[in-house]
């Protein structure tokens, strides 16, 4: 092989290794793209909830929560904000670790907007293979995992606004978000 085909060939591959590199990799949550996989929860208000149900006909919010995540106090005020300003426009569920009796407290205690239903087998957050808690994965109508937003950040949450807003088919709306922390916080 010429100087040149090999320097052609190595410049190839270092490319692509640069490419791979750049391509953004998580093992802390399902990769966007992958098909979501099923789940059939009951919900703090009694109801059974299945995704199956829920795809189709708009993308589904899924926020994941850890029962004794540390930032759950601050970060579902937030939550409240961001889903109550699209209320009745998107789908959006909670998920947490706890039992269907912890759920109901759970949500009280947090005045939640939105279902929240009981994982206590871990079983759905196991599935969407998450490591940390607070996450949003948004569904897709096509039933593939469209975006995640890890923990409650301002970044974050203004992406979650812009997808919301999109979901609902309008402007994204004005939601006070000043108390979110600066940078990914989730653990």
């Amino acid at each position: 092989m010429t100087t040149g085909k090999t320097l052609a060939v190595l410049s190839a591959a270092a490319a692509a290794c640069l490419a791979i590199a750049l391509v953004p990799q998580s093992k802390d949550h399902i990769p966007v793209g992958e098909t979501a996989p099923a789940f059939e929860l009951q919900g703090a208000d009694g109801k059974q909830y299945a995704l199956k149900d829920l795809t189709g006909k708009q993308p589904v919010f899924v926020l994941f929560w850890k029962e004794r995540c540390p930032h759950n106090g601050r970060a579902s005020a937030l939550y409240n904000n961001l889903f109550a300003a699209y209320a009745g426009k998107v789908q959006f569920l909670g998920v947490v670790t706890s039992t269907v009796d912890g759920a109901k407290k759970w949500a009280e205690s947090f005045g939640l907007k939105y279902p929240l239903l009981s994982d206590s087998t871990r079983s759905a957050i196991s599935a969407f293979q998450l490591k940390k808690s607070i996450c949003v994965i948004e569904i897709g109508t096509d039933g593939k995992i469209a975006a995640v937003y890890p923990g409650y950040g301002a970044d974050s949450l203004n992406a979650l606004n812009q997808a919301l807003a999109k979901a609902a088919g309008t402007s994204a709306v004005q939601v006070d978000l000043s108390s979110a922390p600066g940078g990914l916080t989730w653990g």
